[in-house]
């Protein structure tokens, strides 16, 4: 229903030039004929240009037909006159029980010495027949309908389209026949600049013609957007911070959501520990206590295990972080954070950072 109603809509008014790019694609045998009926009432008066892909169509409307090939255009002309230059001529159909191809080939070259042979089955063959030599084709029909059923027709769009696409070097393949091979498709390739160019060409002509569209659309509109979207987050942010603000729901770096914070640390003998005095202090200085893993215990990532099998709940709860000072290289520290715990990554972070710098420097007490 759409086709038919921009077809209707189209030839409002009678125009005298009328572009149609396929009228009939997609539509039923029945709403084709009566699209091809519209057009052929119409051809009289109004000058008609289609495009289609069916060669029935381009035989019924055209007067003049122009076949493209790889987008080029390679011949133009009459129906007939396509028809009797790429043509095969006249077709020869024939259906037989007691005889074979080759006898009805020859019965036929008895008349039509020029007759070949296209193609042939167990009970049916093709031949073809040159147009120049119609006259002998009624008693041809005759002696040859003795012994067969046959049904003579001419060329068709379609043997004239593959005819030009062949001369092109274009190959329809067909897969799947036994006994046959395939043909190989040959393509020239697709020059893709070209059409970018076309594409800039035909953007930058709509732009000289609409330019203050183009403003609007293309500036002006954008800008605007922006500006709105900008205005929107920076005013959404405001109020919710204010928000916050005022009823005192600031998220402070504090552990006292953490009942019965525990700390634990691995530290190496008396002497050799660089670092274990400096993390103490820092420690301490958080409001931390902590507590000696025991020196059996070698690996702190097994004690910590060990000690979540006890008490899975109260582990995960009052755990923030452990760290393990019993490393090879004197200035290595292992820090194991909480993932409950939120704080205890920065603070385990900062307790490092300060046992470093009271290390290289003995006057800054704190860092954060």
């Amino acid at each position: 229903m759409k086709r038919k109603l921009c077809l209707s809509i189209a030839m409002i008014g009678n125009p005298k030039f009328l572009l149609l790019d396929e009228p009939t694609s997609g539509l039923d045998p029945e709403s084709r004929r009566d699209i091809w009926n519209v057009l052929l009432g119409a051809r009289g008066s109004t000058t008609i240009v289609i495009t289609t892909h069916y060669m029935e169509e381009a035989d019924v409307l055209a007067d003049h037909v122009a076949l493209m090939v790889n987008g080029k255009l390679k011949c133009y002309g009459t129906t007939m006159f396509l028809k009797q230059h790429y043509g095969v001529g006249y077709l020869l159909n024939c259906s037989f029980q007691d005889k074979d191809a080759e006898q009805i080939l020859a019965t036929v070259r008895g008349y039509v010495p020029t007759a070949k042979l296209i193609r042939q089955t167990d009970k049916t063959c093709l031949i073809s027949l040159p147009a120049y030599e119609q006259e002998k084709f009624p008693s041809l029909l005759q002696t040859i309908g003795k012994q067969a059923d046959v049904t003579l027709s001419y060329s068709t769009m379609d043997d004239v389209f593959i005819r030009v696409q062949e001369d092109e070097g274009v190959f329809t393949t067909v897969t799947g026949m036994p006994g046959e091979e395939e043909n190989k498709t040959s393509k020239p390739p697709f020059i893709l600049h070209i059409q970018q160019i076309a594409l800039l060409v035909k953007r930058i002509k709509w732009w000289y013609y609409d330019w203050k569209l183009y403003i609007c659309v293309m500036i002006i509109l954008p800008v605007a957007s922006c500006y709105f979207a900008i205005y929107l987050s920076g005013y959404h942010y405001t109020k919710s911070a204010k928000e916050v603000t005022r009823k005192g729901n600031i998220l402070s770096l504090t552990l006292d959501s953490y009942s019965g914070d525990r700390c634990f640390m691995a530290k190496k003998p008396e002497g050799e520990d660089i670092f274990g005095a400096f993390i103490e202090s820092a420690m301490t200085s958080n409001g931390l206590s902590y507590e000696n893993v025991p020196p059996e215990e070698e690996h702190i990532a097994i004690f910590m295990v060990n000690l979540a099998k006890n008490d899975l709940g109260d582990y995960s709860k009052s755990l923030v972080f452990a760290f393990n000072t019993r490393k090879e290289h004197p200035y290595s520290i292992q820090a194991l954070t909480s993932p409950l715990a939120v704080h205890s990554l920065p603070i385990a972070y900062g307790v490092m950072v300060n046992a470093f710098l009271n290390e290289w420097h003995s006057t800054i007490n704190t860092f954060s």
